[in-house]
């Protein structure tokens, strides 16, 4: 019988028992091994988020909250903001 594809290349199957294709338990050592290498891919990529109605019409205030947010730290780094100053009586420890 024709091998489940799924199955081969991530181990399980949506389908299950209603599937028409094959689930062989034993895989061979190469099924195995490309297996293992779409896992381990699987896992180190970055996962996009499917973009939902409420993020859609929320993302212009989202990116405007986040460029606020950028200037704060840009005027914090530009003025020295954390600096200690000459007037100040503050021990700094290193």
């Amino acid at each position: 019988s024709i091998p489940c594809k799924q199955f081969v290349a991530k181990g399980t199957c949506k389908r299950g028992d209603e599937c028409n294709f094959a689930h062989t338990g034993a895989l061979s050592t190469a099924q195995d091994k490309a297996k293992q290498q779409y896992l381990k891919l699987q896992a180190t990529q970055v996962k996009e988020h499917k973009s939902s109605l409420l993020r859609k019409l929320l993302a212009k205030d989202i990116d405007k909250e986040h460029r606020h947010i950028l200037q704060s730290f840009r005027y914090l780094v530009e003025h020295q903001f954390f600096q200690p100053t000459p007037d100040d009586d503050v021990e700094v420890l290193e």
